[in-house]
């Protein structure tokens, strides 16, 4: 084939491929590739009643999106109120891509804690990224116990007899 004739037929080779691209672009409807997730997914309770003095569990997941397999992952708690304790199941978690695992954080308020929300923030770093979740912990009563309303029931009348 001439040279010539390559050039025109590269052009239009060009050309029915480009115009296709830019009447999707202009018309709003080309999206870009979808690549595969990663990263890494933490859920956990996003709201749970705590009593003062007693130990809450908060069951936790992790799944490993394509961060690499046997990627280790660092577990913390952290701004967690002053005088709580939190405590981990366990520090690390080490999962293959596509992988879930799970551990536990053990929450116990100061025994005179005041009623209100409160929240910690439990965090996985590995593969070079934190991924954090923040769980609001609600504190009903400073005392722990319940309480309770005496209720006198008063009946006057005929005994029906």
């Amino acid at each position: 084939m001439p040279a010539k004739q390559r050039r025109i037929h590269i052009r239009n080779l060009a050309i029915a491929l480009a115009v296709p691209l830019l009447i999707a672009l202009m018309a709003g409807t080309w999206q870009a590739p979808v690549f595969a997730q990663t990263g890494a997914t933490l859920s956990g309770p996003s709201t749970t009643t705590v009593t003062p003095g007693i130990a809450t569990t908060l069951n936790y997941t992790l799944t490993n999106n394509n961060l690499g397999a046997n990627t280790v992952f660092s577990l913390a708690v952290t701004n967690a109120p002053a005088g709580w304790v939190t405590t981990l199941s366990a520090s690390t978690l080490t999962l293959s891509n596509n992988a879930t695992g799970s551990f536990s954080v053990f929450v116990t308020p100061p025994s005179g804690a005041s009623p209100g929300t409160y929240n910690i923030q439990v965090q996985a770093t590995g593969g070079g990224q934190t991924f954090t979740h923040v769980a609001n912990l609600v504190v009903s009563s400073s005392t722990g116990q319940a309480t309770l309303t005496p209720v006198i029931q008063t009946v006057t009348g005929n005994t029906g007899q």
